[in-house]
């Protein structure tokens, strides 16, 4: 009984490690934001995928993009594109989303595998991988990286079984051509240079597993015929496996390799100025960028301890020494300093780690018989087994919880300076023009996203007055950018500045809001009064030339009747152009509920909706006034900061804290409020100030700190 139960004990273990890899990993791809490059490579797997749909398989063969990366894995997720038909991840919607998952799943599988692979050969070492973050984090999200790893492990276990299987004596008189190897040791080294050349095929830095093998081949032997074979075997996999390299083998892969020293000395890669040695800095620490996604962070211990476990790893296995070794130097090395590069050294760091804990523990078993002091206290078998099935209700339970924020999350996407060409976290304001261009005011200048391409225009530029992007507008190809030190105006080709100091210039150079009537006039609210621009100056109304309440304007808004409408400290002033008179609402003879009005939107029906800094929200619609307020309704603050209505008629709002940091988007859909939050949606954390609309109905919310959330009702 006894027999049967240790006989069953390791593959239970292992089962349970990758049950644990498995649901860590599901629960990261559930969890994690779109990535940096996650867009590119399903962007392409698209492409793949229609061209697999019309069975053009040349054009698979010629789509000539992202050329510093072999094709692989891009095809692999073009393939599962294609089996299951989802619209274009670039078209926003759950297809996007179903294909962000689908190749998601597909990293998860490979990075079980690998968790797998590790795990038979030692236990402690697959351990060790399951739970490692940044492992985790690249092989759950649509990298590059869960493929090629699985298949370079899988290339230098099947290299060690074919090293360790003695071979037949050679025959006599045929000498080094005439070495006969056993068909299991020539069957375990070709499925080594098929998985070599699949890894390579993935990604290139995976081709450190060949340079650790290659000084174990037979040279000694010289058994050429069978290294001849291997080297030809791995070539013709990895040309096979990446297919963008058969229109023009020499001449694409030329220009693969010789991508990367040009990029690593681009703009994209130098302005992070990463040093040398931050390949060390990412091993020696779990991933530090998403809070709450991952349960442990023992990244730093087993980089330390698979360091100091290199003696024992030497003893055990060369070509895995030198797979580590010869990995660290190219980290080191190379320039370009991506922390994903870093799996290329983990499995034999998890196996360094493992083998100096097992031998060491035998050593000292062996020298003290603790194993003799520990018997008495040993545990009867049914307790593991509970245990394990304690830990694995446990796991399901987390990983439910998980799937559970997945299914709110899903139709957002979060946009930041990690994963794209934003310019700062902190979002002001945003706008959107005529040709879906979607321009994004922050406290570090203007950027603005075309399709997938982004660009940025600051001080630095030439483009603005000041880098404190606060509003927006666009009317007649013309984009009007309010800043902290004047307004800038674009036409497509020229910038020109407007400053108060200039002759005719606006009222104050601290500007809050901006619009564009209908008769082409610009409004421009600043501290100091109410400015409007008609072609060649500025004209400012303040409170003592005019029907405005004060002069600390807010915010600016016109209606459909042309009338103009702005908020102060002091209340409303509504200027009417055809009868060149002003009319006044405060809390008095209005539906306010507090003087102060920081912000202000018109809805298709024309219905006038304001936000104030404590009295919750006022609706005029043109007879009669509504108001919302925490008491009276669903609203989640009273502190209005942002108000914005969709062409689909819905009021999108951002509601702050009265007195702290922090705050709600709530969204009217003319019967309820609905709140979105952290918990509850997949919204970034933080307060919200902006939104904006493109054509394809998606909500652009601008963030104080954590950059845009993108939100695709379904």
């Amino acid at each position: 009984m006894a027999s049967r139960a240790s006989r069953w004990r390791r593959p239970v273990l292992v089962a349970a490690i990758v049950l644990i890899a498995l649901l860590l990993r599901l629960r990261a791809a559930f969890l994690l934001p779109v990535d940096f490059d996650e867009p590119t490579y399903l962007g392409i797997a698209s492409q793949y995928a229609s061209a697999l749909q019309a069975g053009d398989l040349w054009a698979v063969a010629t789509l000539d993009q992202n050329i510093e990366h072999p094709a692989l894995v891009k095809l692999l997720y073009g393939v599962e594109l294609a089996i299951f038909s989802p619209p274009s991840p670039g078209s926003g919607g759950a297809g996007g989303e179903v294909a962000l998952q689908l190749a998601r799943g597909l990293s998860v599988l490979f990075g079980s595998g690998q968790v797998l692979l590790l795990a038979l050969l030692n236990p402690l070492a697959g351990a060790a991988l399951a739970v490692h973050t940044m492992t985790i984090k690249y092989t759950s999200q649509a990298y590059l990286e869960a493929v090629p790893g699985f298949c370079a492990l899988l290339a230098i276990i099947a290299f060690e079984k074919y090293r360790t299987s003695p071979p037949p004596p050679p025959l006599a008189g045929k000498g080094g051509w005439g070495v006969r190897w056993g068909v299991r040791s020539v069957g375990w080294l070709a499925l080594s240079a098929i998985a070599l050349g699949a890894a390579i095929a993935g990604k290139y830095p995976y081709a450190v597993v060949g340079l650790a093998m290659l000084p174990f081949l037979p040279w000694r032997q010289r058994a050429w015929r069978i290294i001849v074979a291997f080297a030809l075997i791995a070539l013709a996999t990895f040309f096979i496996l990446d297919p963008a390299l058969w229109p023009d083998p020499a001449g694409r892969l030329g220009r693969s390799l010789f991508f990367h020293p040009l990029y690593s000395q681009s703009a994209q890669v130098t302005r992070f100025n990463l040093p040398w040695w931050q390949p060390l800095e990412y091993l020696s620490q779990p991933v530090p960028w998403h809070p709450g996604v991952f349960y442990v962070g023992w990244d730093g211990w087993i980089f330390l301890f698979g360091l100091l476990g290199l003696p024992f790893l030497w003893r055990h296995s060369r070509p895995y020494t030198a797979w580590l070794l010869i990995g660290l130097v190219a980290l080191l090395v190379w320039p370009t300093k991506w922390p994903q590069y870093t799996l290329i050294v983990i499995p034999p760091l998890c196996l360094s780690l493992a083998y100096a804990v097992t031998d060491v523990a035998h050593w000292a078993n062996e020298r003290f018989e603790i194993s003799d002091y520990l018997e008495p206290f040993a545990l009867p078998q049914y307790t593991w087994v509970l245990a394990g099935a304690f830990a694995l209700v446990i796991a399901v339970v987390f990983f439910l919880g998980a799937f559970l924020h997945w299914q709110n999350n899903l139709g957002w996407l979060q946009i930041n300076i990690h994963n794209s060409g934003l310019i700062s976290n902190y979002v002001q304001v945003l706008a959107a023009d005529k040709n879906d261009r979607l321009w994004i005011g922050t406290n570090a200048g203007l950027a603005v996203l075309d399709g997938q391409t982004w660009a940025a225009y600051t001080v630095e530029s030439g483009a603005l007055p000041s880098n404190d992007v606060r509003a927006l507008a666009v009317a007649d190809g013309t984009l009007w950018v309010g800043t902290g030190h004047g307004i800038s105006t674009f036409d497509g080709s020229r910038w020109r500045a407007f400053l108060a100091g200039d002759p005719g210039g606006p009222a104050s150079d601290d500007v809050r809001g901006l619009a564009v009537a209908a008769d082409g006039r610009v409004w421009a609210a600043t501290t100091a009064g109410l400015s409007v621009f008609a072609g060649r100056t500025w004209t400012t109304y303040r409170a003592s030339n005019s029907g405005l309440p004060s002069d600390l304007v807010f915010t600016v808004a016109t209606d459909h009747a042309g009338r103009i409408w702005a908020g102060t400290d002091r209340g409303v002033g509504v200027f009417n152009p055809q009868t060149q008179s002003w009319t006044r609402y405060d809390p008095t003879n209005s539906g306010l509920q507090w003087p102060a009005v920081s912000t202000i939107a018109v809805d298709k029906d024309g219905r006038v909706w304001l936000g104030t800094l404590g009295g919750g929200l006022a609706v005029f619609d043109g007879q009669s006034w509504q108001s919302f307020t925490t008491a009276n309704s669903d609203l989640p603050w009273n502190t209005i900061m942002s108000i914005a209505a969709s062409p689909q008629g819905e009021i999108w709002l951002a509601a702050d804290l009265p007195s702290a940091a922090g705050g709600n988007v709530a969204r009217w859909d003319g019967q309820n409020w609905k709140t979105f939050t952290t918990q509850r949606s997949g919204i970034a954390s933080g307060s919200a100030t902006c939104f904006a609309f493109d054509q394809q109905g998606r909500v652009w919310i601008g963030m104080r700190t954590t950059g845009l959330s993108v939100y695709t009702p379904r």
